[in-house]
């Protein structure tokens, strides 16, 4: 049998959902429409459009389970000390430092890789070998025996956790339409297993070691693997409707369809290109993205600043109320509550009255827009240097202030980092964990630098001064949030991003 077909698709234009009828050759060479699932993949119910709200919110909910307890490993954070006390690296905060923001390192790393390759083999694939490989490096982070060892197993960890998130974020275009991305996006979203992780992990150090919250982390984890791995199913439209023509065109010659592997979603004939399109794909597409569309890399840039700050406050608010307020590992755990409060209640809110605003607006104007989603963009860039003043002036006054400030912290960064996201999937629906990818890549590789400033910084300017710079620096990127809101639409359209091909 022949070599499949290119398992390609066509550049997507205004932000619009690719669900057009596949074409392929004839007998004379033209492109004629397939008549197996092709010409109805609009309707046929392979499509994961198609598919029946329950089986899609299924699959939303377990990859937001999945989401959220990958992020509950920030749980050790209150325990910090301890870990280091255990290593021998007692006053070495530089080394605490960098095991939180070393996990970041396959958020750098690990989308141009990912996002590529589930644009060639399907999403699937790569989120069973996540749910194998990420309980295994809590298991390891849990049993090291050296500082070294537990800084490597927590850098393997974010390169399983990034599957996670970024096919998160991909597959809701996928099985979700225009008006249900926003509630769908805002689900997937880890911040309320970020900032409830501590809170759970300082209990657990006042009472065991801190190893523990490894493996309770672990021992949960392998459980909600084993239930993604028998209700995750491909979701990857151009993957399935390959397969499906396989099926059909193998059913009319009267062979047997072979069953799907990940080498029949290759969009390339011969074994050698096959090898060379993979060793291609995790900076090419990405990389395109990010270079050529200018509004993508102001995105980048911007969100790279706020993920820097979100960092910097979870790297300290619990140092904060253990030296200034003297509160123990497990009440300085319940610091976090602010975050958790701030993260939790804005992702479902923004997500569900960004979608009731999208279809308002498709209502009076007659189609969609990406920018459409941007307006909230407005309001926490604002909201962000209030909130870091708030924060590190609260610091000398009540111990509630710091935790109203952090959940007002929060409502801003959601803000800045949601619609950002909405944004990218409606405006590359196919290609949306490459768009997505590209975003993280610069954001990721800034935060991961960021939190290794946070000693250096408080200690020379303290929490008040400090925080203040950091506020200034956020306040500079207003004027920016106020161009892309405002000629976003323009500077799209006038540069396009050429996927086809690719």
């Amino acid at each position: 049998m022949a070599d499949p077909a290119p398992v390609c698709v066509a550049k997507p234009t205004d932000a619009q959902d690719l669900e057009k009828p596949h074409t392929s050759s004839g007998p004379s060479g033209k492109s004629t429409p397939s008549h197996h699932a092709g010409s109805d993949w609009a309707t046929n119910a392979r499509n994961p459009l198609n598919w029946s709200s329950a089986r899609r919110w299924t699959i939303i909910v377990v990859l937001a389970i999945t989401n959220f307890v990958a992020a509950m490993t920030t749980a050790y954070e209150p325990g910090l000390d301890q870990i280091l006390r255990d290593f021998h690296a007692q006053g070495k905060d530089s080394l605490g430092a960098l095991s939180i923001s070393i996990y970041t390192l396959g958020y750098c790393i690990g989308p141009l890789i990912v996002a590529p390759v589930s644009e060639i083999y399907g999403r699937i694939w790569l989120l069973r070998v996540a749910y194998f490989v990420f309980p295994l490096t809590l298991v390891g982070c849990g049993a090291s025996r050296s500082i070294g060892a537990f800084i490597a197993f927590r850098a393997i960890m974010g390169f399983a956790g990034i599957v996670f998130l970024l096919l998160g974020a991909a597959i809701v275009p996928d099985i979700m339409p225009k008006e249900r991305r926003g509630i769908s996006m805002g689900a997937m979203l880890t911040g309320a297993g970020l900032s409830l992780g501590p809170i759970m992990g300082g209990y657990i150090v006042e009472r065991t070691t801190w190893r523990w919250i490894f493996w309770a982390c672990a021992i949960t984890f392998a459980l909600l693997a084993a239930v993604g791995c028998y209700i995750l199913t491909e979701t990857y439209s151009p993957v399935l409707q390959k397969r499906a023509e396989q099926r059909g065109s193998d059913s009319e010659t009267g062979a047997q369809a072979p069953s799907a592997t990940p080498q029949d979603n290759l969009p390339v004939s011969s074994p050698f290109k096959r090898l060379i399109a993979i060793l291609k794909g995790p900076w090419v597409r990405p990389a395109q993205i990010l270079i050529q569309s200018p509004i993508v890399l102001l995105f980048a840039i911007y969100t790279t600043v706020t993920q820097g700050y979100l960092l910097l406050v979870f790297a300290t608010l619990g140092l904060v109320y253990q030296a200034h307020y003297h509160f123990s590992p497990g009440a300085s755990g319940l610091a976090y509550l602010g975050l958790a409060v701030g993260l939790t209640i804005s992702q479902f809110t923004l997500g569900h009255l960004s979608d009731k605003y999208i279809a308002r607006m498709a209502r009076l104007h007659g189609a969609h827009k990406p920018e459409h989603r941007l307006p909230p963009l407005l309001i926490g860039a604002l909201i962000i240097p209030v909130s870091l003043l708030a924060y590190g002036w609260g610091t000398h006054t009540h111990w509630i202030v710091p935790i109203l400030a952090s959940a007002l912290f929060a409502i801003g960064y959601m803000c800045t980092y949601l619609p950002v996201m909405m944004y990218l999937i409606d405006t590359y629906p196919q290609y949306s964990a490459s768009a997505v990818a590209a975003c993280t890549v610069l954001r990721s590789i800034c935060s991961a630098i960021l939190p290794l400033a946070a000693d250096p910084l408080y200690r020379r300017l303290g929490y008040d001064w400090g925080n203040s710079l950091l506020a200034l620096i956020a306040l500079v990127f207003f004027p920016c949030t106020v161009i892309l809101a405002k000629y976003g639409e323009r500077i799209r359209l006038r540069f396009e991003p050429n996927l086809e091909g690719i």
